[in-house]
C-alpha cells in the first residue's frame, strides 16, 4: 500500500515491524551525495556488477537525473488512473530510507525493479529476446530486483 508523508505528500512505502523505521521512497534530488558515498564504499562498490572507484560525480548526477525523470512519469501515470488498475513498467519507489524519531530520514540504499536486458551475463542461456518489447503487464515479462547493498542486516529473524 502506498502512503503520502502528511508534511510533504511524498509517497512512500513502509515496511512492516521490525524494520517499520525503514521506507521506500522515490529518488530525490537530494539523494546525490548519499549515493555518492555509498558508491564510493569499497564494501559495496565490490558487491557491483560494474564499480568504478572513484565513483564519478558526473556519472552519479546523470543516473540520479534519469531516476528522477523515471520515477516522476510513473508517478504521473498511476495519478491519472484514478482506480489504481493499470500495469506499469517498472517502480518508481527505489530509494530506501531510514526515518528517525523526529520524522526526518537519511537515505540508506537503492532498490531497483526492471525489465532483464539482453545480454545480462547471470542469465543461463534462457535469455528472454523479446523482454523489452513485450506490452507492459504481458506476464512473460522477466523482471530483475537488484539492489545496490548500501547496507546490509540479517533478517533470518524475521
Amino acid at each position: 500500500m502506498i502512503y503520502h508523508n502528511i508534511s510533504t505528500s511524498e509517497p512512500y512505502i513502509p515496511l512492516p515491524p521490525p524494520l517499520s523505521h525503514i521506507c521506500i521512497t522515490p529518488p530525490r534530488s537530494s539523494d546525490l551525495d548519499a549515493r555518492l558515498i555509498h558508491l564510493n564504499t569499497k564494501e559495496i562498490s565490490d558487491r557491483l556488477r560494474n564499480p568504478l572507484q572513484p565513483y564519478p560525480r558526473g556519472l552519479a548526477e546523470g543516473t540520479l537525473a534519469k531516476d528522477l525523470t523515471l520515477a516522476q512519469g510513473l508517478l504521473d501515470q498511476y495519478a491519472a488512473e484514478p482506480k489504481h488498475e493499470t500495469w506499469f513498467d517498472g517502480c518508481p519507489f527505489r530509494a530506501i530510507r531510514e526515518v528517525k524519531e523526529d520524522g526526518s530520514d537519511d537515505c540508506i540504499g537503492d532498490l531497483s525493479i526492471t525489465r532483464v536486458k539482453p545480454g545480462d551475463t547471470w542469465l543461463d542461456g534462457d535469455e528472454p529476446v523479446d523482454n523489452l518489447t513485450r506490452p507492459v503487464g504481458d506476464a512473460g515479462i522477466w523482471w530483475t530486483i537488484g539492489s545496490r547493498p548500501y547496507f546490509m542486516f540479517d533478517l533470518s529473524f524475521i
